[in-house]
């Protein structure tokens, strides 16, 4: 677990996982749904416990509904309501519909 850069081993330990058997017991999926473990991530226990190893995620993983993406730094209730209104982009939020 040492040789894995700070970052990683942060998201790691946020998520109670303390030993490299934990690491490979969840690689590769079960890793990527964890909290603030995303590809950056993989890649870097791939190249201590998996070298020349390589997961390739499923088509659009990590992408959000593309009718939220324009929202994405909005809050998470804020958003929903904005969805649900079918404001789509920026531009919406500003200017009211004719």
């Amino acid at each position: 677990m040492d040789r894995l850069p700070e970052r990683v081993r942060r998201a790691l330990w946020r998520n109670n996982i303390t030993t490299a058997q934990q690491v490979v017991a969840l690689y590769p999926q079960r890793l990527l749904k964890l909290p603030g473990f995303g590809i950056y991530c993989l890649r870097q226990v791939e190249q201590v416990f998996f070298p020349g190893q390589r997961y390739e995620p499923p088509r659009g993983f990590g992408y959000r509904r593309a009718d939220a993406v324009a929202t994405a730094s909005l809050p998470a209730r804020m958003d929903s309501t904005v969805v649900r209104l079918g404001k789509t982009v920026a531009r919406q939020l500003s200017y009211p519909a004719p």
